[in-house]
């Protein structure tokens, strides 16, 4: 039996097109994110790869937490553009207006995936990540 984790990675990989994410792969690293998040998310910068960190924790939840979680770090991925482009404006705004951005910018983008995550995650179905290795 496949791992949880492959699992995840195979769910994400199936049902990209719904979620109109079809050109990127994704994939599950190895390591859980900091803090304690359930989630975090690695958008490549060069090819359309995504590597999605997830705690241990993620696998307790129920199903459809576990879709929402995984549409938050969707939602992610099509801010990536948006992203770059932000973190191309340290030179610009100059290191203290540009951090004082940075922490408004995290807050507010974090807020619309959570805002997002709901409605995007009824275009997935429910998981049914199977007991096992995690």
């Amino acid at each position: 039996m496949k791992s949880q984790r492959d699992q995840v990675s195979d769910y994400l990989n199936k049902f990209k097109d719904d979620v109109n994410l079809r050109q990127w792969t994704f994939k599950i690293g190895s390591d859980v994110p900091p803090d304690d998040a359930w989630a975090d998310v690695d958008i490549s910068q060069h090819l359309w790869m995504v590597t999605i960190r997830i705690s241990d924790d993620f696998f307790n939840e129920n199903p459809k937490h576990q879709r929402e979680i995984l549409a938050h770090e969707l939602t992610h991925v099509h801010y990536a553009t948006v992203e770059r482009l932000v973190e191309t404006l340290k030179k610009t705004l100059g290191e203290p207006t540009y951090h004082m951005f940075e922490r408004l910018w995290d807050v507010e983008v974090e807020r619309a995936a959570d805002s997002l995550a709901i409605p995007l995650s009824k275009a997935l179905p429910l998981p049914k990540f199977k007991k096992g290795k995690k």
